[in-house]
């Protein structure tokens, strides 16, 4: 899969997880689940080939527990940071 605008960054909220697995089922190279099957990940970034898998794993998580930022393609700062970035949540 391949992305134009660059990767995402992913932010979860663990807490707000109850284990449905949606994400993983949809994208499992993006979203991994500890052995309880709650999301095992915090925060992440996210490269443009997996950038849809991302954004699709967070809309289909009934809690919403899952915050795509946008990072434009582009726009890096020396320490690769996207300088302007967009929160998009639950999807």
């Amino acid at each position: 899969m391949s992305d134009e605008t660059g990767g995402v960054r992913v932010r979860t909220f663990p807490g707000l997880c109850n284990g449905v697995g949606n994400c993983h089922r949809w994208a499992p190279r993006v979203y991994s689940l500890d052995r309880d099957g709650l999301i095992a990940i915090h925060l992440v970034d996210v490269p443009p080939e997996l950038a849809a898998e991302a954004r699709l794993g967070a809309q289909v998580c009934p809690e919403r527990a899952i915050t795509i930022i946008e990072q434009p393609h582009g726009i890096r700062t020396p320490a690769g940071r996207s300088t302007d970035t967009t929160e998009t949540p639950g999807a």
